[in-house]
């Protein structure tokens, strides 16, 4: 989702899209489906769906594990 800023303009995106856009990118550049990487990172899958979906924010610890599973680090999921 992205918000404009009434006051000064600046376009407001949620970090939990930016998240979500990056492990698309990085499942899909792995060749990986959903229910793989769920199954590697040891999350459930329909959870999965919803942080690629941004409609769930991400605990810390689930980061971490999706971070593990797509052999990147935390720091690459959540910068644009």
């Amino acid at each position: 989702m992205v918000l404009d800023c009434q006051i000064c303009g600046i376009k407001l995106v949620f970090m939990r899209d930016i998240i979500a856009r990056n492990i698309i990118r990085k499942r899909k550049r792995l060749g990986i489906t959903q229910e793989e990487l769920a199954d590697m990172a040891e999350i459930n899958v329909t959870y999965l769906g919803y942080i690629e979906n941004a409609k769930h924010n991400i605990s810390i610890k689930k980061l971490q594990q999706l971070a593990a599973a797509l052999d990147v680090s935390v720091t690459e999921l959540i910068t644009e």
